[in-house]
């Protein structure tokens, strides 16, 4: 019974420090929203969004780096919030599609942290390719000073950072033909990234899934639809499933903005092989280096 019990009560925990089920929004860091949305219809979904206003000249790109060997592009398995405690960035999400990978159970799973594993499709990173083009796995190219855009696999010369999704889910404004893959029309959890016609805002979109009453996910058709109504007209689907996963770091703490669902355990985040992080100046109020004014 007490084997039963502990495992219960400790999920049940978990459970109850997931985000509430309640719409949220507020300035993150200079340039950057955040909002909670939930969803009732046809199916309870919580949805995190994060706009990046790319005029803000603080908001910069950075990509996992990997490790090159001869003939091996490999990069060592890590979480989003290991991503965000290693990296000079102040948000994060995850990245590219990755092999291997499976979970049996909470004990039995690939990659752990510090597995090699490899990213599908293109990824560059400070200008250093990792990764090479894939058919049919799209990317997201920045090439510096302010130019981005999704290619169905190959970047532009130039591009200093490069993370592969799989589908583009919006073309222009409009969804072109989507692949069939497994997953396709299955509520499942999801990551994007999504840019408005004038390049001059950015969209993390992460759509928690696989937790009843709470949020079960999306369809990608159901995805391309809310990407539109955001506002956006070009967009990637990345890896979702167990590493849909929004971390920030605000005043030296890594904060989980969502509630990802690791092995069916929530608030449990997959090591996965790449992550897409923007830097970003903090709110004056949180800003330590303000100079403080002297009362009389």
């Amino acid at each position: 019974m007490v084997g039963l019990t502990v495992p219960l009560l400790l999920h049940l925990a978990l459970l109850g420090l997931r985000p509430p089920r309640r719409p949220n929004r507020r300035e993150l860091f200079v340039g950057v929203m955040y909002e909670r949305l939930l969803r009732k219809h046809p199916r309870p979904v919580v949805i995190h969004v994060v706009s990046f206003d790319l005029r803000e000249p603080s908001i910069q790109p950075f990509v996992t780096l990997g490790q090159v060997k001869p003939q091996k592009m490999q990069f060592p398995a890590q979480t989003t919030g290991d991503f965000v405690r290693q990296y000079p960035v102040a948000v994060a999400i995850n990245g590219s599609f990755f092999t291997p990978a499976y979970a049996r159970h909470p004990w039995d799973y690939f990659p752990k942290r510090g597995d090699r594993v490899y990213a599908i499709g293109q990824v560059i990173a400070n200008g250093v390719l990792y990764s090479p083009p894939h058919d049919q796995w799209a990317v997201l190219c920045f090439i510096p000073p302010h130019t981005f855009e999704i290619v169905p696999a190959d970047c532009p010369e130039g591009t200093t950072q490069a993370i592969a999704g799989r589908d583009i889910l919006l073309d222009q404004g409009k969804t072109p033909p989507l692949i069939q893959h497994t997953d396709h029309g299955k509520n499942y959890p999801r990551s994007a990234i999504a840019l408005n016609p004038q390049q001059k805002k950015l969209w993390f979109v992460v759509v928690d899934g696989r937790q009843p009453f709470y949020s079960q996910g999306m369809t990608l058709p159901e995805l391309s639809q809310f990407l539109a109504q955001l506002g956006a007209t070009e967009a990637l689907n990345l890896d979702g499933g167990g590493s849909s996963t929004l971390v920030i770091r605000e005043q030296d703490q890594i904060i989980t903005l969502n509630s990802p669902i690791h092995t069916r355990i929530p608030l449990r985040q997959r090591p996965v092989a790449t992550h897409l992080g923007f830097s970003a100046l903090p709110l004056e109020r949180d800003n330590p280096l303000k100079p403080k004014s002297s009362g009389n």
